[in-house]
């Protein structure tokens, strides 16, 4: 994991949703809004924030 809570990962090409935690508020789940598709050729990545208000 990076400083800025950034990380990396390698799945096989599929479909997945996405979730994070903010840091200190484990109630707080975010998800994508809709799933993430990883094509045969590959994906070079997805931001998702999470933002605590």
């Amino acid at each position: 994991m990076t400083a800025d809570g950034g990380f990396s990962v390698t799945v096989p090409a599929g479909r997945y949703e996405v979730t994070g935690t903010p840091a200190g508020n484990a109630g707080a789940i975010r998800r994508t809004e809709g799933v993430v598709v990883v094509p045969e050729a590959g994906l070079t990545g997805v931001e998702v924030n999470c933002h605590v208000r």
